[in-house]
């Protein structure tokens, strides 16, 4: 007995002395070759990283054979990971010579993409969905959503502006309505009314959903392309704190310069010589003329910071993610501001059969609006320099702000008075979020139901001092104005949901069915008061008088029913079905329900048999194909189908004057104002997309291509109607409209060595034109500038066609034309040496707005990007460029200077003189003159433009560096935003947010610009 405990004893501690042993070994850093190749081709791969996990420092790369080596301990686990390829993780367990194989990547492929209600692997789209990529668009830092998808999606078309707080604006594939309406916004599967506050830091992924295959889920609220985000979640593994903090500084991107007033003076004078009049100015010799730089004294240095923390922590049943963002900006422009706060919180838990979770964001935004009233940017342009900007001796005592007077008679706004005379500020607090559970009815079966909820509340404070900034401009009825706004909506769904997934063999089905039900819900106040009673008390009860008063409640209801179903056959045969009925209180009871059905198919040729030959070239090949119908009900108000009644009140209405002069009664009355249509419904989006998706030479080139027809129906459009009916015209169902274009995105990626690079671009084509509308024209824009009819593209310029100067009076009187009984007329015979001369379109002697012609489009023809971005051991490097060509823009601030009457002109314009004749400049001549027609295309441009919109250089420090101080990763950055603009547009900038986003595109009349900003920032992770 005792020898077999002796020889147990003894066996046990050779084990341990050899496990002990072996661990040594296995802990001593041992020496380790091989080889990698491609799986497919046998043939060695270069530059591939080998390093050993969790051993910063211990990595090296495959030389031209293929071939690496390296010291690591005996028990590493190494880290094989090569672009184009699949990483891998290979134990080492003791060996010292390796063989490895990689495999082509597919990761792009099986990438999990949000769609509407639920998810797909990217390789089984079937319709036109692009993948946003985030950790691009990113790198633009801003504060609003729709700058960051600027340029990174083909057929996405964003419109920035540099006004604080400002969201821009998103079409995707052109304008498909003659309202303007947007995109629909999903944000983690809740329907909201738009993305403003949201915090882009905030965001994991983005979707945009492009074709009727894709959108037909949301029904009749998908027809403008709908945009899906997903913001960040926890996950599995060690706790994530990440900070981020930017700093940056903003600038007018161009100034125009002006004339000095010396020369303004010259041609000021001029102007009355011209006229025929006696120059008012006359000053004497010896005195001070003050010489205002204006934009100089409207415009500084604005400041935009950025500052995001977040932390996630997660196990295999519970995940949760928090995180606080602050920014704000300080415009270029005096006065405007933009400040805002966001929380979220994302939590997740699985208990057996059960998921629950929630989505949860808070909002808060502070802003001092810009005064729109008039244009500061125009007016700083249109200022005569020798008017100071406060003026001692200005005689109304409101302000004491600098203006035109009768020895400088110009009707310009001082515009620095134009943002001190006006207060406007706007608190705006904002709840979006979710609360879902899931249920596993089956292993094949889930059901979900989803309660969100919208929910915002504004509020706006306005304090008009009333300043006294334009001649005759002095204002008798108060000393101030006092308004409060009040705006409040919310937003409630419920949705159900059933999934089942199913695998047969080589068949794989997915069928959705879902009901859900919405209530929109809105509610607004305004008051308005005169004189404030005490200076710093802006309340409405503290006013002398209280004046108008208006407020109004609306309420939508909404109910839905929606299904969908996903074939695969053997991963190459693909077919995607949804439809979805809306019902909607917007809707006339005689068309309350709408059916929105789609169908798409995909073919994967790359999965081919015959297709195994060409596998080292083309990796995959994909072709799609959709149709479906889509529709848009939010150009309708909830009650736009009821008839409606105008009546006296006691501040506005219908009114009419009866009796003898002298002794006229005021009688108070009513009367119809639009007359019921039960019919009217929503607007309809019917599309038909072809597409190529590629990934050739193992996945380096990749990119896909679309062509699209869509046409939209049953579009919102006003219907002139007799007068005799008692109403001018109604809204109806009326309009036509089509899009067709095509759309190319290209990628090339590799890695040579420690150096990876990306270059990636798209470009957009899209074909708009009319179909049908209501009138038989419809005008648009400053001075109805652009026209939209029947053949054409939405808001074409109709305007009349300069042809140069006259030089001399011959040249005038050679300017005919024959009558049709034989007449020779002089066409323009009030005209003078120096004076415009004008095209007689229609042949009748004579310049008028008969005489006008088509002469382009607001809309480009292409719109492109190219993004390259590079990395090199620690160092990263991105240059984005976007560019728009082919579209016009009138530009209105242009026509406002060169009236060359009493107003400022561009310093490198020289008006017609005897001594320095003009082809392009008239002479200056006070008072209304045939020179200064407004319709015309004198100040019609090219809008086209080439960007760098992005350029950024970065450096991550090394890890062990930073794991000194418990710093998992630390990136450092400088940037710069629109850095260069390439383009012969004359105005601020090409990028031009017209009031009138459908029949007035393309007027440039003084908007905030785009502005050029220089960054640092900072990013940690712990």
């Amino acid at each position: 007995m005792k020898h077999k405990l002796l020889f147990w004893k003894t066996c046990g501690l050779l084990f341990l002395q050899f496990i002990l042993v072996q661990t040594t070994l296995f802990a001593q850093n041992v020496e380790v070759s091989g080889s990698v190749m491609d799986e497919t081709l046998n043939e060695p791969l270069i530059g591939v990283n080998v390093v050993a996990k969790n051993l910063p420092g211990s990595g090296t790369i495959t030389d031209v054979d293929g071939n690496f080596n390296l010291k690591v301990p005996g028990n590493a686990i190494l880290v094989v990971s090569y672009i184009g390829y699949e990483d891998q993780e290979i134990p080492l367990n003791g060996r010292t010579n390796l063989i490895i194989k990689l495999r082509e990547a597919t990761q792009t492929l099986n990438e999990i993409v949000v769609v509407g209600y639920g998810t797909q692997k990217k390789s089984d789209l079937t319709g036109s969905v692009a993948v946003v990529d985030m950790g691009e668009a990113k790198k633009l830092v801003t504060g609003s959503v729709s700058e960051v998808l600027q340029g990174q999606v083909a057929g996405v078309s964003v419109q920035s502006s540099g006004d604080p707080g400002n969201m821009g604006t998103i079409r995707i594939r052109g304008v498909g309505s003659f309202s303007n309406v947007g995109p629909l916004y999903v944000v983690d599967g809740l329907i909201v009314t738009d993305m403003n506050h949201i915090n882009p830091a905030d965001i994991e992924s983005m979707q945009v959903l492009k074709d009727a295959a894709s959108s037909a889920i949301y029904g009749s609220r998908g027809a403008n392309g709908v945009i899906i985000v997903t913001t960040k979640k926890g996950k599995s593994g060690k706790p994530s704190l990440n900070v981020t903090a930017n700093f940056g500084v903003q600038e007018l991107a161009k100034k125009i310069e002006m004339k000095q007033s010396n020369d303004f003076l010259y041609y000021n004078q001029l102007a009355y010589l011209n006229a025929g009049k006696d120059w008012p100015a006359h000053p004497e010799a010896g005195t001070y003329v003050p010489n205002t730089d204006w934009q100089r004294a409207i415009f500084s240095v604005g400041k935009v910071q950025d500052y995001n923390a977040s932390y996630s922590q997660g196990s295999e049943n519970v995940s949760m993610m928090m995180g606080a963002g602050y920014f704000s900006q300080d415009g270029v422009l005096e006065g405007p501001t933009y400040e805002r706060f966001t929380y979220r919180v994302n939590t997740e838990g699985k208990f057996g059969i059960f998921k629950i979770g929630e989505n949860l964001t808070l909002s808060r935004a502070d802003s001092k609006t810009t005064n729109t009233g008039q244009s500061s940017f125009t007016n700083a342009l249109m200022m005569p320099t020798v008017i100071p900007v406060y003026d001692p001796n200005e005689p109304t005592g409101k302000g004491g702000f600098g203006y035109g007077s009768d020895s400088y008679p110009t009707y310009s706004y001082n515009p620095v008075a134009l943002q001190q005379s006006i207060d406007n500020r706007a608190i705006n607090n904002r709840i979006i979020g979710n609360v879902y559970a899931e249920l596993n009815i089956l292993k094949v079966l889930t059901y979900k139901l989803n309660l969100g909820v919208d929910y915002w509340y504004g509020r706006r404070k306005l304090i008009d001092n009333a300043y006294t900034m334009r001649i005759a401009s002095n204002e008798q009825r108060y000393l101030n104005i006092l308004e409060e706004f009040r705006d409040e909506r919310m937003t409630t769904v419920m949705e159900h949901t059933l999934t089942y997934k199913q695998q047969f063999g080589k068949h794989n089905i997915e069928a959705l069915a879902g009901y859900t039900v919405q209530k929109d819900k809105w509610h607004y106040l305004w008051a308005q008061g005169y004189d404030r009673q005490v200076d710093g008390l802006d309340q409405l009860d503290l006013v002398s008088v209280k004046n108008n008063f208006s407020g109004n409640e609306h309420e939508a209801r909404m109910l839905s029913y929606l299904g969908r179903i996903n074939y695969n056959y053997a991963d190459r045969y693909l077919l995607q079905m949804n439809i979805r009925a809306d019902g909607s209180s917007r809707f006339g009871p005689d068309h309350r329900w709408g059916v929105f059905p789609s169908a798409s198919l995909g073919w994967r040729a790359s999965n081919e048999a015959f297709f195994e030959s060409l596998r080292d070239v083309v990796s995959n090949l994909k072709f799609r194909v959709s149709y479906g119908k889509i529709g848009d009900q939010s150009a309708l108000g909830c009650y736009d189908w009821i008839p409606s009644i105008d009546h006296s009140g006691p501040y506005e209405g219908l009114y009419s004057i009866f009796g003898p002069s002298g002794n006229e009664t005021i009688n108070e009355g009513a009367a119809q104002s639009s007359k019921a249509n039960r019919t009217l419904g929503w607007e309809t989006k019917t599309t038909f997309n072809i597409g190529v998706d590629f990934d050739l030479l193992n996945s380096r080139l990749y990119g896909t291509f679309e062509w699209f027809n869509s046409k939209s129906t049953d579009l919102l459009t006003w219907l002139p109607m007799a007068w005799a009916t008692g109403v001018d015209g109604m809204t109806t169902n009326y309009g036509e409209m089509r899009n067709k274009g095509i759309e190319l995105s290209l990628g090339w990626r590799d890695r040579k060595g420690d150096f990876t690079y990306n270059v990636s671009a798209n470009i957009t084509h899209i074909k708009n034109e009319v179909l049908k509308m209501g009138d038989s024209y419809r005008e648009g824009g400053w001075n109805n500038i652009n026209r939209t009819e029947k053949g054409r593209s939405v808001a074409d310029f109709y305007l009349i066609k300069a042809d140069g100067i006259f030089q001399s009076m011959d040249e005038v009187f050679a300017h005919t034309t024959t009558l049709p009984d034989g007449t020779v007329k002089v066409i323009q015979p009030g005209a003078m040496p120096g004076d415009v001369r004008y095209v007689d379109a229609n042949g009748d002697g004579q310049i008028d707005l008969n005489d006008r012609q088509w002469c382009g489009s607001p809309l480009p023809k292409f719109e492109a990007s190219l993004n390259f971005n590079a990395e090199w051991k620690g160092i990263d490097f991105t240059m984005f460029w976007t560019c728009s060509f082919g579209n016009k823009i009138f530009n209105v601030q242009r026509k406002e200077l060169l009236n060359l009457n009493v107003d400022n002109m561009p310093a490198n314009e020289n008006p017609w003189t005897w001594d320095n004749p003009s082809m392009t400049c008239p002479r200056p001549l006070e008072g209304t003159t045939d020179n200064n027609l407004a319709q015309v295309d004198r100040f019609l441009e090219n809008g086209s433009y080439l960007r760098l919109k992005n350029l950024q250089l970065g450096y991550t420090l090394p890890t062990q560096w930073t794991k000194k101080v418990s710093v998992d990763r630390c990136r450092i950055y400088i940037s710069g935003q629109n850095l260069w603009t390439i383009t012969k547009y004359k105005g601020y900038d090409p990028e031009v947010i017209s009031g009138d986003m459908v029949y007035g595109q393309g007027n440039d009349g003084g908007g905030y610009p785009p502005v050029r900003t220089y960054n640092i920032g900072l990013q940690i992770s712990f």
